[in-house]
């Protein structure tokens, strides 16, 4: 007989002021790359991106500059409030922005510029709804993927009961 353990909680009004911090520099990227006509301006904020977004995928936060600085930010620029939720879903939606980092980034190295600007347009859509709405796309595909049996139910609470926070 197995005893299940209790999910990984994390507080989630950090990874809300994260989504912040990358919607800003994102959007901040774009806007100066076009307005300057420097794509390398998007694909260097892509690639440190995807170096934040890896960490925290795996699970690494406190080595994480944005979730640091989140971190500190939490009190006096933002003011999210405090909502313990399991940790796994996030790490997978931090998986998904590094992939799309990657691809952004792997595009302006090939010298595709409206892929580039394509795959942050939707990092930027994606991290804007998580910070304003506490919509994240990624926890709702991997809630989905749960409830289709692609990943066990058990690691995810929060996805699967209607008991759970919800996410």
């Amino acid at each position: 007989m197995s005893t299940a353990q209790a999910p990984e909680r994390i507080n989630e009004a950090p990874v809300r002021g994260v989504a912040t911090l990358v919607s800003a520099i994102v959007a901040a990227a774009i806007t100066l790359a076009a307005l300057l006509r420097a794509p390398w301006i998007a694909g260097s904020a892509a690639a440190a991106l995807c170096a934040d977004f890896c960490l925290r995928a795996a699970g690494r936060a406190e080595l994480s500059p944005l979730a640091g600085l989140s971190r500190r930010l939490q009190g006096s620029a933002f003011r999210f409030k405090k909502r313990m939720i399991t940790a796994r879903s996030k790490r997978f939606a931090a998986g998904i922005g590094a992939l799309m980092t990657a691809l952004a980034g792997a595009s302006w190295l090939l010298g595709r510029i409206a892929p580039l600007y394509g795959f942050l347009s939707v990092l930027l859509l994606f991290s804007f709804l998580e910070a304003a709405f506490r919509f994240c796309a990624g926890c709702k595909m991997f809630a989905l993927l749960v409830r289709l049996g692609l990943l066990r139910e058990d690691v995810c609470y929060d996805c699967v009961f209607p008991g759970g926070e919800g996410i």
